[in-house]
């Protein structure tokens, strides 16, 4: 019986009753026996090996095997006592194959076994393969029940016995490989939709249109802004920005106004006061005249505030009731005649941006805080070209958090992945030449 023999078996479901020979396995091989198999013992060990690996590499009965786990196999992933030690209360346990398939914690749990936190095996029932798989009581073995025929059964068992082993242990490897694919796969599937999301936000664009009362109005006449840009002498659309970064009290908080093609102009520093004293609420409103001296001066349209957490919210009340103020005041020509809109700005860009190498070129002299506001002043304008800067040589745009696990996945496939989605968008979007 022959590897491709039993697989003809398998596929038509058709039994080649196997040759019966005459004589004892050990006297049919004294005739092979050479000085690399020196007893009748070692050829048929040999023989026995050349057609398990046979049985194991052929095509039709690989696939069947694999067919047969993907069905009925599960995952079996357990703690190691360096794991309990770690993460005692980790959930493990069996879990169907199936539902492992396109999930991205399988990543996860191959980096723990890595790691000495987990083992991962794949589990079938006993004897499965030979029963249900290779049926080899029916394709395989011989039906004679004489001691003779009960010897060549031994010797085709043990062919069977190591034939398993190698598919085992083949296909679980093979599965394994498949199902942490598919799981990169998911990671890069998911990180390259939630950039592609973040790069197809558009440019800022005004909303102040107070002014115009129908909607028939609002769909056809410029906003009260776009007005404003235009008395101003600058191309409507090209927002002057002032960004501003506010992290919490004990850190300074940074103000930086970009010009209509978001080159830098100008800063303002407010360092940490404690309005619990008198000197301090002195100080402090006179940080808000040189506030109200530096909007007025560069006479932004728009106020962009980084989203560095709780304590940002509470800033950003403060800066729109500030805005609020200057509106209620605006007599002074050189007020702003409307009230300055205060914008939300992610800053994880920005906080990876204001530490990479371009940044550091283009601004040596300035301070990371500042290098960040300008950063959020051009999020703010155009997403796309600011985020566009991340792909540099020292692959930034990983550090831009985009899933739970994109960590696990090697920069080398992830970059590639996000670069593509990006140059879609550009394409798409189209290049401004000049």
């Amino acid at each position: 019986m022959s590897a491709s023999k039993l697989a003809s078996n398998l596929r038509h479901s058709y039994r080649d009753v196997p040759r019966s020979f005459q004589f004892h396995p050990l006297v049919a091989a004294e005739n092979l026996v050479c000085p690399r198999f020196p007893t009748p013992e070692a050829v048929l060990r040999g023989c026995e090996h050349v057609l398990a690996t046979q049985i194991a590499c052929e095509p039709f009965i690989a696939a069947e095997v694999r067919k047969f786990y993907l069905s009925n196999a599960q995952i079996d992933a357990r703690q190691t006592q360096k794991g309990r030690r770690v993460r005692p209360r980790q959930p493990t346990g069996l879990v169907k194959l199936q539902e492992m398939r396109n999930s991205a914690d399988f990543v996860a749990i191959l980096n723990a076994q890595r790691m000495g936190l987990f083992t991962v095996s794949i589990l079938i029932p006993p004897e499965s393969i030979e029963r249900d798989v290779l049926n080899v009581h029916h394709f395989f073995y011989s039906a004679r029940t004489d001691p003779l025929g009960k010897n060549w059964n031994l010797s085709l068992q043990r062919v069977i016995t190591e034939a398993v082993g190698i598919l085992r242990k083949n296909t679980e490897r093979q599965l394994l490989e498949m199902l942490e694919k598919e799981s990169v796969e998911q990671i890069l599937r998911a990180s390259s939709h939630r950039f592609r999301d973040i790069l197809i936000r558009p440019p800022y664009k005004a909303t102040c249109r107070d002014d115009i009362q129908s909607d028939e109005q609002r769909s056809t006449q410029p906003s009260r802004m776009l007005l404003r840009e235009a008395d101003d002498g600058h191309s409507p659309g090209q927002y002057r920005v002032l960004a501003c970064v506010y992290e919490d009290v004990r850190a300074p908080t940074v103000f930086v106004q970009l010009d209509e093609n978001g080159e830098f102009v100008d800063f303002l520093l407010w360092p940490p006061v404690a309005e619990r004293t008198a000197e301090g609420v002195e100080l402090k409103l006179r940080q808000e005249r040189e506030l109200l001296t530096f909007i007025c001066t560069h006479k932004p349209l728009v106020i962009g505030l980084a989203t560095t957490g709780l304590a940002a919210q509470r800033f950003y009340e403060y800066l729109d009731k500030f805005t609020d103020d200057l509106k209620k005041v605006s007599s002074d020509g050189a007020m702003p005649k409307d009230k300055i809109p205060v914008e939300w700005v992610p800053d994880d860009a920005a906080q990876v941006i204001c530490r990479s190498q371009l940044s550091l070129d283009e601004f040596p002299e300035h301070s990371e805080a500042i290098r960040m506001a300008v950063s959020i002043g051009r999020r703010l304008r155009d997403p796309l070209a600011e985020l566009s800067r991340l792909f540099t040589h020292d692959h930034s745009v990983t550090s831009l958090p985009l899933h739970p696990l994109q960590t696990l996945v090697p920069a080398s496939v992830l970059v590639p992945r996000l670069e593509q989605f990006a140059v879609t968008v550009v394409n798409n979007v189209g290049v401004h030449a000049n």
